[in-house]
């Protein structure tokens, strides 16, 4: 029964794992598109300086709720 608890929670976390991952690539392509498309001039404190920057560390910072169902 113990065995059996362990594969179905590593069965969780792997498919939690590669949601997560399917999840991170479409952010990704979607920023990419969103770049190529418009390429504001770069202006000081802008989104090209650092606004970015601080917006995707928020994301990385983000939980999912796969997340707070695994704690």
């Amino acid at each position: 029964d113990r065995e059996r608890r362990i594969n179905t929670t590593l069965e969780r976390m792997l498919h939690s794992g590669r949601e997560e991952n399917a999840r991170l690539k479409r952010l990704e392509e979607s920023l990419a598109s969103l770049t190529v498309e418009s390429q504001p001039t770069p202006r000081p404190g802008g989104w090209g300086a650092s606004g970015m920057k601080f917006l995707l560390s928020d994301l990385k910072g983000m939980t999912s709720p796969a997340d707070v169902d695994a704690v």
